[in-house]
């Protein structure tokens, strides 16, 4: 589509080269120039849709797979602003968290896990107050941690758990036809490629509409109504024949 093509475009820019070209090495503010490419994760959730579409998939695993890949990703970026608070360009300020807690010539590794420590634990409660903010900058971020990190991890896990009681109805009701309309047609010894042409009409029913009979949903809406609400879900199908394009009701 559209929208992912200009996300693709934008993901892959090569902003960095023009701050290159003009300085001609490289800096924490060419790195930063590439975050761009974080734009890329939308395929990653892309990726998710589209395995939460088949019958058979397991709908909490996935949310939780997801869930904590989304939990990775921003405690990963939160951890390297904090510790760009520290340090800048590799020169840590005498005042920032870094060089109170002794982390000025610590390895990279060590300076990332207590960075990565602090994100975690700041993000997903209110800190343990062992490593905290120095600086004015890094108390005015600590405060935007904490309060969005309150606020995003009590909503997402809300709405996880309302998507997954909604989705497992809908989905344990489906697969009951299913198993019940597979039993049924094996019992009287149906052949078993009919029964497998079978069961994918019922898995290409659920991924257009989630196992919901759409001939009888409108049952009580007249029928001019049922007509428009028919060409708004077909429209592109209508556009699609010349004869028929741009035509409206």
């Amino acid at each position: 589509t559209m929208q992912s093509l200009i996300v693709d475009a934008v993901s892959s820019f090569p902003m960095e080269l023009f701050f290159l070209s003009k300085f001609g090495m490289k800096t924490t503010a060419f790195c930063l120039l590439r975050m761009n490419r974080i734009l890329r994760l939308r395929k990653v959730q892309n990726f998710f849709s589209l395995w939460e579409k088949h019958i058979d998939a397991n709908i909490g695993r996935i949310r939780l797979m997801q869930f904590s890949l989304i939990c990775c990703v921003a405690l990963h970026v939160v951890a390297c602003i904090w510790f760009l608070f520290g340090c800048f360009d590799s020169t840590c300020d005498s005042s920032s968290w870094v060089a109170q807690n002794g982390l000025s010539d610590a390895s990279k590794v060590d300076q990332y896990v207590a960075s990565f420590y602090w994100a975690t634990k700041t993000v997903l409660s209110v800190g343990y107050g062992d490593v905290h903010a120095y600086t004015q900058g890094e108390m005015l971020f600590s405060v935007v941690v904490v309060l969005s990190g309150t606020v995003t991890v009590g909503y997402v896990i809300a709405s996880i758990a309302a998507s997954l009681a909604n989705a497992d109805a809908l989905r344990t009701r489906y697969r009951e036809k299913m198993t019940s309309v597979r039993g049924f047609l094996t019992l009287f010894g149906v052949d078993k490629g009919l029964i497998q042409r079978i069961s994918r009409y019922y898995e290409y029913l659920w991924s257009r509409s989630k196992g919901i009979d759409v001939h009888t949903m409108f049952d009580g809406v007249p029928l001019c109504v049922k007509s428009k609400i028919s060409f708004e879900v077909y429209m592109d199908a209508i556009d699609s024949v010349p004869l028929f394009a741009n035509k409206t009701m």
